[in-house]
């Protein structure tokens, strides 16, 4: 079965709170428009434990250019969270009005 989960980075916010994936892989995510160039993501095992940057082995912090949004971008590009149960989302600039963040999910 497929879905879809959204959260909400919230006005003059930066991240959205934790969504929980709950074991689907990831199909896309869609981004309205927003006001940032880009986005992060922390992971954690726990819905209430400490948050990670998702980073390469190198420990480079991975980031998707978004531009100012308006667009889903594809399961492809989102690999690097596979296995990642609980994620956040993270703009790199405060948002001017809330924005929704959903991710597209399937079984």
């Amino acid at each position: 079965q497929n879905g879809y989960i959204t959260d909400t980075i919230p006005l003059g916010g930066v991240s959205t709170g934790v969504i929980d994936i709950e074991g689907y892989a990831i199909a896309g995510l869609m981004i309205p428009s927003m006001n940032t160039a880009s986005l992060t993501f922390r992971g954690s095992n726990t819905a209430t434990g400490t948050f990670y940057d998702i980073t390469t082995s190198a420990g480079a912090i991975y980031s998707l250019n978004t531009a100012t949004g308006g667009k889903i971008i594809s399961a492809d590009a989102l690999t690097f969270l596979a296995g990642v149960r609980y994620v956040e989302v993270v703009a790199t600039a405060s948002q001017t009005a809330s924005v929704d963040v959903t991710f597209l999910l399937k079984a």
